[in-house]
């Protein structure tokens, strides 16, 4: 299985904040993403790297670790390991949930 982790990091030649996704590498001082869409290794910011939960909303918007979502049933929480409250509703058939990222937060 391969994991997968987004972060956010600051794109020099846009002058702007954006997300990566792809692999992650922590280094004593530093996380690295190696995103394959980007076909880059990316330095981001440590305190927004969240890991992907595997499950998306009903817009297709992958569903992070940090991510504040609205649960139908729970109202609204952050996710976090491990991803109970996000499985539970899915099995329940609760598959809509709204999602703020770091942008529209």
């Amino acid at each position: 299985m391969k994991y997968k982790f987004r972060g956010r990091r600051f794109n020099r030649l846009l002058e702007k904040f954006e997300w990566v996704t792809g692999s992650l590498i922590e280094y004593p001082n530093r996380f690295v993403i190696f995103d394959d869409e980007k076909h880059g290794a990316f330095k981001v910011i440590g305190s927004s790297v969240g890991m992907f939960s595997g499950l998306k909303d009903s817009g297709g918007v992958e569903i992070y670790e940090g991510d504040n979502v609205y649960l139908a049933g729970y109202g609204p929480c952050e996710v976090e390991f491990p991803f109970t409250k996000l499985y539970e509703a899915a099995s329940e058939g609760d598959i809509g949930w709204l999602i703020q990222t770091g942008d529209d937060a």
